[in-house]
């Protein structure tokens, strides 16, 4: 009864208002034109329905009750302008839902007009997902005949007096029911004809154009315009224009009668357009992602290139003009740059593509077009989710108003403990907080509304592993997967060795699944379940055999790549035996401390479980040999077994079908090394299978019996000392006293070891090549010649080292230059008749093998000698570092060159980034027994295999001559790839010096590619 009086209340109000202001009316003959803004006659006069008019002399007049009948004179529209309008909603009357249709006739001509009450049907509904209340606003999107996208909104008034359906008051839902048109994309929003979309080519005075320009109107105008309708020749139809909004981008135009097919040929007047402001969909996943718009400004100064930016719209010719892009409040959505604030573009070098770098100047996209730099819409530790979240769902908790940017709403959410989503509009600066995570809404996207949840905590990489049927029947689905993106709200994760992926697909059982790609359901999943957010161990996992789906109970899931480096993550449980038990420690909260304590003990292998926790060390390398199932949260973390990377089977007896080189694969199986031969398909691996004399086997795939097998035991192939070939005649397995396993000495390269640094040599290995470059002792100038002078010495009263100050007579305080400082026994003289050695003796072993260079460094004072050797020194007298046997007395010896600082500067950056100096970067300790020594030719060869050595078929030079002084030593170059068309900067160095009467030739060069 109550809603009875109450909506003939609103009914009589809405009576009253229900005639909208009418541009014309006729009254007693009359005739009065609508004042569209006389606010202050509106107060004045108070007009209930707020429509002011003027008659013909100007005068205001307002119509008040009793004034009607007034006839209204509305222009009848266009008939082919009327559209059709229709939307559905849910409506809720106290326990009663309904299913309510309405569709109404519209106008858009500058300004939406309905042209019809609605007209509405209602149903009983069962369902009250969404629903509205009386009242309750409901908002809606339709779409024109012209492609327009309109957002609507309308107040749900009804009444259920008989008890039956409920009955809409249409009129006053009429009134209710507005629509503007969507700002999401470039429309006209002024002018003549608006809202309207821009002729994609349209031709004006002789000049053809591609999108908004300024042409024809004033500089101080600011504003873009465009047609919206052209004839058959791309000209604009009188009238048929607008201003453009700001998602729209400029254009300067050509002339009409301009060749178009040039390699630069410039539509609109520029090579590349900064435009923030426009749809940013071109990024992988954007598509109805309401994307935020990055700052853009110029960065440094001004290069020829920029030509201008009206309405911040940055133009640029192809050139070294920075832009600066930064996202205010978030981070750039696209992958490629790599989740930062800031990135630096620079035009070219094709048109309409840019180079991005990050703040560091690194390359991160060489040709990016500029519809990829919207920002997220979610803050970091946040993820967005595709769709809308209604305040009427359940876990709504409230809503922030005034909210200027998403950094407030996410303020707002962690100042509430049980917040753990929201929903932003920038628009309405509205936030909604939600205590659930909100990883599957209801509703499709709406308006510029982002979805924000907290990031649930996922693995960002998993180990995915079965000790039953599935590492049987789907074998190639285990392994090590990265997390890489996400599916339908969910996190999506590749495999490191292999192409499956795991993402929760969410149709009818099949839950977390692993395939071959979206569009398959694979052959292990987990049965669906919505509650689960992250893939983890405790869900049902089944595998198919080909037939049917099987349950398999012992799929374990666990965060990989935390186990520290030489350590390799060991899948199930094994016990550690007492004999090879280093201790178990209580109490021991974290996986960090536990590992801590592995290596106080010197441990190979480690156990730790985070809920007993539990910590057991072993001094023996575990490998799970018997694939025994995972244990509670138990995590094992052992020793790599250090297998070779190449290895080959031979049989002095035979030549059989398994005998060849084999390869370590990039797969692992069964916690240990998988082998292929290189030519023709066979296998080494290790047996999961719990038979009685199976070690290793050689075999046709990973899940055969196998040709050959080992005994047990034997962390990597070469190991076990028996090895059984399988008779199928008398189906029995018989031994093989000649089959060898041996592994293949890598061909490593004089003085360059991968596992210390796969990019630089090693300097101790290299001393005659960099004792070649750096000898500079027959100077003509006295000053400049090379030196090399005693620095540290033993005092075997003290039994330790002392500087020597004699090292600074070397050098003056107004000199500068650079010192390479290098151990060496105390029976060979620190002097600069070592060069002649050196060249004499070359690898002799009284001479040269006994040479160490430790450090390399410029200075600008002799201060800066005495501080390194004394650096030297204490390491040495803390650490007793000597490469020499234990009678064998070292000494520190010091190259020293006078030169300019930028000199010296430039020759110790570039020998620093050849070789490793054990002292500036501490990756390998001095054994003699691991010493080799590289000839120069050798180094050389070295060099350029490791360094990525450019070569005449690979780069090009941008200057034909290079010009340089002899005390230079290494030139700064610019090389262009032809592979790529980037720039970049380039170091060669002097093989010879220079001549000065014919120059250097490209002989004289050696190209490093280096910072």
């Amino acid at each position: 009864m109550l809603k009875c009086i109450v909506f003939i209340l609103i009914f009589s109000t809405w009576q009253v208002l229900l005639d909208q202001c009418c541009k014309k009316k006729i009254l007693d003959g009359k005739e009065f034109w609508l004042s569209e803004s006389n606010g202050e006659a509106v107060s004045n006069y108070g007009c209930m329905d707020n429509c002011v008019f003027e008659d013909a002399e100007k005068r205001t007049f307002c119509f008040k009750p009793g004034s009607f009948p007034a006839q209204c004179i509305t222009p009848a529209p266009d008939s082919s302008e009327v559209e059709q309008g229709f939307t559905n909603l849910t409506v809720r009357d106290g326990n009663q839902g309904y299913l309510c249709n309405f569709n109404f006739n519209y106008v858009l001509n500058k300004t939406f007009q309905l042209e019809s009450d609605s007209s509405t049907h209602c149903t009983p509904w069962n369902n009250f997902n969404g629903s509205k209340d009386f009242l309750e606003e409901n908002r809606f999107q339709i779409r024109t005949s012209k492609g327009l996208d309109l957002e609507c909104k309308m107040i749900p008034i009804f009444s259920n007096m008989e008890g039956g359906s409920i009955k809409f008051a249409n009129k006053a839902v009429h009134k209710t029911l507005s629509c503007e048109v969507s700002p999401g994309s470039c429309l006209t929003n002024n002018g003549s004809v608006y809202p309207a979309k821009c002729e994609p080519t349209f031709r004006y005075e002789g000049r053809e154009y591609h999108a908004c320009t300024d042409q024809g109107l004033s500089e101080e105008d600011g504003r873009l315009w465009c047609a919206t309708k052209v004839d058959e020749n791309y000209n604009l139809i009188d009238g048929q224009w607008g201003y453009c909004s700001s998602k729209c981008s400029y254009c300067g135009g050509s002339p009409v009668n301009e060749t178009k097919r040039t390699n630069f040929f410039r539509p609109c007047g520029y090579d590349c357009l900064v435009n923030t402001g426009k749809s940013m969909d071109g990024s992988s996943g954007s598509r109805n992602v309401p994307l935020l718009r990055p700052s853009s400004s110029l960065y440094e100064d001004i290069k020829e290139n920029f030509i201008k930016d009206p309405l911040g719209q940055i133009q640029l010719f192809v050139g070294e003009q920075i832009v600066k892009l930064t996202c205010p409040d978030t981070k750039f959505f696209d992958a490629d740059l790599k989740g930062l604030q800031t990135v630096f573009l620079k035009c070219g070098p094709k048109q309409y593509r840019f180079k991005v770098f990050n703040e560091n100047g690194d390359l991160l996209h060489a040709e990016l077009k500029n519809d990829r730099l919207g920002c997220d819409p979610c803050p970091d530790s946040y993820n967005f989710i595709q769709g809308y979240v209604s305040t009427a769902q359940e876990g709504f908790v409230g809503t922030s108003y005034n909210t200027h940017n998403v950094a407030m709403c996410e303020e707002s959410c962690s100042g509430i403990e049980s917040c753990k989503s929201f929903t932003y509009s920038k628009k309405r600066k509205v936030c909604h907080l939600f205590s659930s995570l909100n990883t599957e809404p209801i509703y499709d996207s709406y308006e510029d509304f982002a979805v924000c949840s907290i990031d649930p905590g996922c693995c960002e990489d998993i180990d995915i592993f079965s000790t039953d049927g599935t590492s049987q029947f789907q074998s190639t689905r285990l392994g090590t997967f990265t997390r890489e993106g996400s599916y339908k709200n969910r996190a999506v994760y590749k495999q490191v060795k292999g192409s499956k992926l795991m993402f929760y697909a969410g149709y009818r059982e099949f839950g977390w699944v692993v395939s071959s790609g979206f569009n398959s359901l694979g052959g292990l999943r987990s049965l669906s379940d919505k509650e689960s957010i992250c893939p983890h161990s405790d869900l049902t996992w089944e595998y198919y055999t080909g037939s049917s789906w099987v349950d398999d109970s012992s799929v374990g899931i666990v965060c990989s790549g935390q186990c520290p480096e030489n350590f390799q993550y060991i899948v199930g449980y094994e016990e550690i035996d007492k004999a090879d038990s280093l201790g178990t420690y209580t109490k021991i909260e974290s996986f960090e401390e536990c590992e801590n304590l592995c290596t106080t003990n010197v441990c190979e292998a480690f156990i730790h479980s985070s809920s007993t926790k539990v910590c057991q060390l072993s001094k023996k390398i575990l490998s799970n040999s018997k694939q025994a199932a995972s244990k509670k949260d138990f995590k094992i973390c052992s020793k790599t077994p250090g297998c070779c990377s190449r290895l080959k089977i031979t049989n002095d007896e035979t030549t059989s079908d398994y005998t060849g080189v084999y390869k370590k694969d990039s797969k692992v199986f069964n916690n240990q090394d998988v082998y292929v031969r290189e030519s023709g398909r066979k296998f080494i691996f290790h047996d999961k299978r719990d038979i009685p004399g199976n070690g290793w086997i050689v075999g046709s795939s990973l899940t055969s019996r196998g040709d050959v097998r080992s005994t047990p035991g034997g962390l990597c192939p070469t190991q076990p000392a028996n090895w059984e070939e399988y008779d199928s005649d008398k189906n029995k397995w018989h031994d093989m006293p000649y089959l060898k396993v041996e592994c293949i000495p890598e061909t490593g390269s004089c003085g360059h070891d991968v596992k210390i640094d796969h990019s630089r040599l090693l300097a101790e290995h290299n001393f005659l090549f960099i004792m070649e470059q750096l000898d500079n002792h027959k100077d003509v100038t006295e000053q400049f010649r090379t030196k090399i002078v005693e620095t540290l010495s033993f005092d075997e009263f003290t039994g330790t080292f002392a500087f020597k100050p004699s090292v600074l007579n070397s050098a003056n305080d107004a000199t500068t230059g650079f010192v390479m400082m290098f151990l060496t026994p105390d029976t060979i003289e620190c002097e600069s008749e070592l060069f002649n050695a050196i060249k004499t003796n070359h690898c002799s072993k009284e001479i040269y093998e006994k040479m160490f260079p430790i450090l390399i460094e410029s200075f600008d004072a002799p201060d800066d000698i005495k501080s390194k050797a004394e650096m030297i020194q204490a390491k040495i007298n803390l650490l007793g570092i000597s490469p020499y046997p234990v009678n064998v007395t070292p000494k520190i010896c010091s190259l020293i060159q006078l030169s300019s600082l930028p000199v010296a500067m430039s020759r110790v950056n570039t020998l620093y980034n050849i070789f490793n100096f054990f002292i500036n970067r501490e990756v390998k300790q001095l054994q003699i027994e691991d010493y080799e020594c590289c000839k120069s030719q050798e180094t050389t060869s070295n060099f350029w295999r490791i360094a990525n050595i450019e070569t005449d078929k690979t780069v090009n030079f941008t200057q034909d001559q290079f010009f340089g002084e002899e005390d230079m030593g290494f030139l700064p170059i610019q090389i262009l790839r032809s592979k790529t068309d980037i720039k970049r900067k380039g170091i060669v160095f002097l093989q010879t010096g220079f001549i000065p009467k014919d120059g250097a030739t490209e002989e004289d060069f050696v190209m490093y590619n280096g910072p």
